[in-house]
C-alpha cells in the first residue's frame, strides 16, 4: 500500500492541512475543501491518486487544536464513509489517515 507522508509542522490554519491532503491526493481544481469534499472525491475516485493508499500526517504533536480537530474530522469522516460504503455496495476503498504525533 502507498504511504502518502505530510508534515503538520508548517501548518497554521486547518485549511492548510485540507490544502496538503487535496494536493498531495491529486483532487481536481474548483472541488473546494473541506473533509466532506474531500472524501467525496475519494469515494467518487475523482482524484489523480487512486485506492489504495495511506495519508500519514506527522508532526501533529505541536500544531494548534483547530489542526488536529480537522484532522481527526476527515480520518472519522473517511472511516464512517468506507463503512457506509461497505454496508451498502459491498465493496471498499482502501484509504485511510494515519495520525502521528
Amino acid at each position: 500500500m502507498r504511504v502518502i507522508e505530510l508534515d503538520a509542522g508548517g501548518w497554521a490554519t486547518p485549511l492548510d492541512f485540507l490544502d496538503a491532503v487535496g494536493r498531495a491526493i491529486g483532487m481536481p481544481k474548483g472541488q473546494g475543501l473541506d473533509s466532506d469534499i474531500i472524501v467525496d472525491s475519494i469515494v467518487r475516485g475523482i482524484n489523480l491518486l487512486q485506492p489504495p493508499y495511506t495519508v500519514r500526517v506527522t508532526g501533529t504533536a505541536k500544531v494548534d487544536s483547530k489542526i488536529k480537530s480537522e484532522i481527526e474530522t476527515l480520518a472519522k469522516a473517511l472511516k464512517d464513509a468506507r463503512l457506509w460504503r461497505h454496508n451498502h455496495r459491498h465493496d471498499d476503498i482502501e484509504v485511510a489517515i494515519e495520525i502521528v504525533s
